[in-house]
């Protein structure tokens, strides 16, 4: 009966049952911005403590003005909290290698306990060292690294970092988007280089837009796998590669995960209370959300259901990321969507089937804007879980903007943009 139950999952997913109808809430959370306008097009957030104060930071990459389109530089930021209503914005590189950034990640890379900041700036990956006192933009070092960067290669998409191969600083995965790659740089004995870095690539034939990546100890050996979206992969859009005895030399072993046609960002946590790690991942080609529980083995492919589906005439959103936290303290865990067309930002809350039926809590809302890549975090230490978003206004970019929504579960902090 399980094995029927399990195939009846897949086919509900890959051919696109009727979802879920969104019944979202009226209630529309504060918000306190936490920039000054550093420059136009903010595309994504990391929230991570930069300067070791106990209060959790911000860091942005933004695209600039397009050329000819004005004069505002790309740049990666950071907003350090002085409090929960107070931001300093501090410019760590204005740079045009940023002017189409797509991603970024916060991590030590070479260990030397100051968090620093990988970005996927569409050519190449950029990995900036932090100083001491990441308030000094003068003594951040940046490293476009070599590896990653030839005339083939066009539009890097996302970066994770970790300790891949036990040696030196930590290593970092990467996305390669347009033929599609997906691909970890090795670090040398001293990371901070532009040249030492070695590519090896982990699959470079059949990740066609690769999208999104993370590393995960996925089986428990003690060992980063990856895992991977590639949207216009139809038999493994989503994928988790399996880190081999020797990750340089030896082939990372291919595991199906799922064919969630046009799979693009996604997010990992325990979605049905089993203590194992699930899956959540949107489609924008399909205006879908899907899950999908871990298997019992996780080398098989993980079946799931659809969690909302948005392509119908009374809706038509296009989802645009996705995130996991628990966002009304019930200690289940629910799924964080962002849309474009129009932009709203939701939580999908399970009800007593979880295969089908989850309910919609609109959060936020806003016209003639659009959302980009989002990051969730307890900002002002209330417990519960609030949501850092860039804003790009389609009508001026004097307003472009990074903003936290503020979750009321518990009160929070009372504020407006």
């Amino acid at each position: 009966m399980r094995r029927r139950l399990l195939w009846m999952a897949s086919l509900l997913l890959l051919a696109g049952c009727p979802g879920v109808t969104p019944s979202p809430s009226a209630q529309q959370w504060n918000t306190v911005r936490v920039d000054n306008n550093p420059s136009v097009l903010p595309v994504a957030v990391v929230v991570f403590d930069m300067d070791s104060d106990g209060a959790l930071d911000v860091v942005s990459v933004w695209r600039g003005s397009p050329v000819g389109g004005g004069s505002r530089v790309a740049a990666v930021v950071i907003h350090f909290q002085l409090t929960p209503t107070s931001w300093e914005t501090v410019v760590i590189d204005e740079n045009a290698r940023y002017a189409e950034a797509n991603g970024l990640t916060v991590a030590d890379i070479d260990l030397d306990g100051d968090p620093d900041i990988v970005v996927a700036a569409q050519t190449s990956i950029v990995y900036l060292n932090a100083p001491a006192n990441p308030r000094l933009t003068n003594q951040w070092d940046v490293f476009p690294l070599a590896a990653s960067i030839n005339d083939e290669f066009k539009a890097w998409f996302d970066v994770a970092a970790g300790q891949i191969d036990g040696d030196f600083g930590l290593d970092i995965a990467a996305a390669l988007n347009d033929d599609g790659r997906v691909v970890w740089f090795r670090s040398p004995q001293d990371p901070n280089s532009a040249a030492g870095w070695q590519r090896i690539d982990i699959d470079a034939t059949t990740r066609s837009q690769a999208d999104s990546v993370l590393l995960l100890d996925l089986d428990s050996d003690g060992q980063l796998d990856v895992i991977s979206t590639a949207a216009n992969e139809t038999t493994a859009a989503v994928s988790w590669y399996e880190q081999p005895d020797d990750p340089v030399l030896d082939d990372w072993t291919k595991n199906r995960m799922s064919d969630f046609s046009g799979a693009t960002r996604f997010a990992m946590g325990d979605l049905d209370n089993d203590q194992k790690v699930d899956l959540a991942a949107i489609s924008p080609a399909d205006k879908r959300v899907a899950w999908l529980p871990q298997p019992v083995n996780i080398r098989n492919q993980w079946s799931g259901w659809e969690l909302a589906n948005f392509d119908s005439s009374l809706d038509g959103r296009v989802p645009v990321d996705i995130a996991i936290a628990d966002m009304d303290n019930n200690g289940q865990n629910d799924v964080i969507v962002v849309t474009a067309d129009p932009s709203t930002i939701s939580y999908f809350t399970p009800t007593s089937d979880n295969r089908f039926h989850w309910t919609e809590q609109r959060i936020y809302s806003l016209a003639e804007a659009d959302f980009a890549l989002i990051d969730v975090a307890d900002f002002d230490e209330d417990n519960d879980i609030d949501v850092a978003v860039p804003m790009q206004d389609q009508r001026t970019d004097t307003v472009d903007r990074v903003e936290w929504l503020i979750n009321p579960t518990n009160g929070g902090v009372a504020g407006g943009s």
